[in-house]
């Protein structure tokens, strides 16, 4: 986890000198650190709940009636 927050810092740091630097309208900061937030937010939901990120149950759900069929059972 701190490793996670870590790394925002940085990627948010480097946002921030690229956005001054390019004189950045705030319309694109908001997208842009919207990204970053939501990204954040998924990598700190996989850490605390990693089976309910997890998209296993959804792939079976597709693919084992197909396995199903192809093998004859």
């Amino acid at each position: 986890m701190l490793m996670l927050i870590i790394s925002y810092v940085v990627i948010v740091s480097y946002q921030l000198v690229l956005m001054k630097r390019h004189n950045v309208e705030a319309k694109e900061r908001k997208v842009a650190f919207s990204v970053t937030s939501v990204s954040f937010l998924l990598g700190v939901l996989c850490i605390v709940m990693p089976n309910w990120v997890n998209p296993d149950k959804a792939i079976r759900f597709f693919f084992e009636p197909m396995q199903r069929f192809m093998m004859g059972s």
